[in-house]
């Protein structure tokens, strides 16, 4: 449990009757408050701090603090964090996934700041895996726990979306996020910050076991999304539809949280915990502009 001494409590408020949570600082976001946050994400996958505008230089300083920050894919530079800025919606964040379920570096805090957003901008919806688990029947818990998943970005997109290889993904990703520059991105970390960078894996793709324990609660959770496209299962038509029906399940109606974004919004999500989705309710390119860290949690 966290010492009272690491900073008075902050008050919580539920926002799934499974999963989530908002928090409220009683003395603003600082430091002191990320044993709060990360005790929070244990209990809850996902956390709100409404009202709290962040600098980039404040969002790494604060995601340094949690732990180690994923970098670009494959960088060169130990020192290149990926700081991506969303100002539109691609064609493929309106399919429930888990960021960076398809490289070596899974088990990451999704760190998401608002930098803008309207009041007609899209929501995005959060599932928990680990309750969708929980409400598996035991023959299917029994089955998946034995098997593993193949995750790739182009095989799944391929084959569930119809998306002919990386070259027209790259085109649309283009006209709708910007990325910073790198050099800007490493002199707004902190000196003693950690870089960890994720490597994809060549096709059929990373394997992940379809069920395991949460690095950050040790809560027994699914591990699947959009990104999983094969399964282990000797039978090569159960092996594919393994994948939808278990998806199914962890999106059920009753199994959703949906959050409308607010300029100021904080939300923390763990992606060995929850699938989440842009839900795409009009123009693709109007209403908010949300800046992503992500972090291995100490």
């Amino acid at each position: 449990m966290i010492n009272i001494e690491q900073g008075l409590p902050p008050s919580k408020q539920q926002l799934h009757p499974d999963f989530g949570v908002e928090v409220t600082p009683a003395d603003g976001l600082t430091h002191a408050l990320i044993p709060w946050i990360k005790e929070s994400l244990a209990l809850s996958a996902v956390v709100l701090i409404r009202d709290t505008p962040l600098t980039t230089r404040m969002q790494l300083a604060l995601a340094s603090s949690m732990g180690a920050i994923l970098g670009q894919t494959g960088a060169v530079s130990s020192r290149r964090p990926a700081v991506r800025i969303e100002r539109g919606a691609s064609s493929f964040t309106e399919h429930w996934h888990a960021d960076q379920s398809w490289s070596d570096q899974p088990d990451v805090v999704s760190f998401l700041a608002c930098c803008s957003a309207d009041q007609n901008s899209d929501p995005t919806q959060f599932a928990d895996t680990s309750v969708a688990y929980r409400r598996l029947d035991r023959a299917l818990r029994l089955e998946i726990g034995q098997l593993e998943a193949f995750h790739h970005v182009e095989i799944s997109r391929q084959i569930r979306h119809g998306v002919e290889g990386p070259t027209s993904r790259r085109g649309l990703l283009a006209r709708v996020r910007q990325r910073l520059v790198g050099e800007a991105r490493r002199a707004l970390l902190p000196p003693d910050a950690r870089i960890i960078t994720p490597h994809a894996t060549p096709p059929p793709g990373v394997r992940h076991p379809m069920v395991a324990s949460s690095s950050a609660s040790n809560v027994r959770s699914v591990r699947l999304g959009d990104h999983a496209w094969r399964t282990t299962a000797s039978d090569p038509g159960r092996a594919t539809d393994l994948i939808d029906i278990v998806n199914e399940h962890i999106v059920a109606a009753d199994n959703v949280w949906t959050h409308h974004w607010r300029p100021g919004d904080i939300v923390l999500y763990d992606n060995s915990r929850v699938l989440h989705r842009r839900l795409l309710t009009g123009e693709l390119n109007v209403g908010r502009v949300l800046r992503r860290v992500l972090v291995r949690l100490d």
